[in-house]
């Protein structure tokens, strides 16, 4: 019962945590868009934080998960994670931007500033877990 409460607490944390910074970050992005006067919720933004956002507590989950059965693989299911994001990506996202003629330049940053924040959030849990498993040998 006390492992599955701190389970639970865990990613609950988590998540408070990506979506506070992702909050923040997008309400950050969409101003500097507001200043520059660019279209704010164009290029799938608001997807694109959205799938970061899902994607990240999966991949935490997941190493959650592996951390207690096999934690000499929580390196290679963090790896595995990331080539699920871009795997998304270039399914979901590339496509409609490759379509567009747009700004090139608000389409990268509109999909890798989420990926780029969502990724140090799970990078910064995944040293909490292993550090903490170390504590337990």
């Amino acid at each position: 019962m006390k492992k599955i409460l701190k389970t639970n607490k865990l990613i609950i944390n988590f998540v408070f945590k990506a979506t506070l910074y992702l909050i923040v970050v997008f309400a950050i992005h969409l101003a500097v868009l507001a200043i520059f006067k660019k279209p704010l919720f164009e290029h799938q933004i608001i997807l694109a934080y959205g799938v970061n956002y899902l994607l990240a507590i999966l991949i935490f989950t997941t190493m959650l998960f592996f951390s207690k059965k096999a934690n000499n693989y929580l390196g290679y299911i963090f790896m595995y994670g990331s080539l699920f994001k871009f795997t998304i990506f270039f399914i979901f996202f590339y496509p409609n931007y490759n379509k567009t003629s747009g700004d090139s330049k608000q389409e990268f940053l509109t999909f890798f500033i989420p990926y780029t924040l969502s990724l140090i959030i799970e990078i910064k849990s995944l040293i909490f877990l292993l550090n903490s498993s170390e504590k337990k040998d």
